[in-house]
């Protein structure tokens, strides 16, 4: 099951509503679609936050355009996809310049529209839905590439992950992290850390230490240790 949260910025109701109907058409037992709809691109960037899987986005719109809106939503989140809708296809050659991408010409038309889907959500389960997490940051919530994290910590019924980026605390448990990447190279090293393998630069023998290429040192437990150790030859 692939559960999809989805944003329309649309001013044309009418647009608007063929989208939200396009869209609704999708869901069934294997695809279920959350979607939130807005009228200008003002509204949705008041309470915006990065954990939108698809934004589907019109260019020509009063008080902030669809291009200025992107350019606002990929400070946020780099991975999120991004289809902008539009009249003329000129205005969607722009759309490069954010990372766009697709395009679906106005008015919208259901067979166009259901192949350009298809390959937006073909492009999704092989390149985004198992290489990002959203994380809380002090502008919202952010995707972090799953690479780009070092390791995860307990810290009072929160989780802090230690990023190549800075640090960010979620109130979650350590356990549910480890359940969401256990196929992505994370090994838990004792009850207080998991740790990216990837990101080791060597095992202290001495300390039964983890060093990390940041220089932290993550302690390994005894009963840990074993799939530690065989987790760093298999990298």
């Amino acid at each position: 099951m692939i559960f999809l949260k989805i944003a329309i910025i649309e001013d044309e109701s009418n647009e608007q509503n063929k989208l939200l109907k396009l869209l609704e058409e999708q869901n069934g037992e294997e695809l279920k679609l959350q979607i939130e709809v807005f009228s200008s691109a003002v509204d949705f960037l008041k309470e915006f936050q990065a954990n939108y899987d698809i934004i589907f986005l019109d260019i020509r719109m009063p008080y902030v355009d669809g291009m200025s809106c992107a350019e606002r939503i990929r400070k946020l989140d780099k991975k999120v996809i991004l289809v902008f809708v539009t009249s003329l296809a000129q205005y969607a050659i722009k759309g490069y310049s954010v990372n766009a991408f697709d395009y679906i010409l106005k008015p919208v038309q259901e067979g166009s529209f259901n192949i350009k889907f298809t390959r937006i959500l073909d492009y999704y389960i092989q390149n985004v839905s198992k290489h990002f997490i959203s994380l809380p940051s002090e502008n919202g919530l952010i995707k972090i590439d799953i690479n780009d994290i070092y390791y995860f910590e307990a810290a009072e019924h929160a989780v802090i992950a230690v990023t190549k980026n800075g640090t960010y605390k979620k109130y979650d448990s350590l356990s549910r992290f480890e359940d969401i990447l256990k196929d992505d190279g994370f090994v838990r090293s004792n009850s207080c850390y998991l740790i990216n393998i990837k990101h080791v630069q060597e095992f202290d023998k001495t300390t039964n230490n983890l060093i990390m290429i940041d220089g932290s040192s993550l302690q390994v437990s005894r009963p840990r240790k074993k799939v530690v150790l065989e987790a760093l030859k298999k990298r």
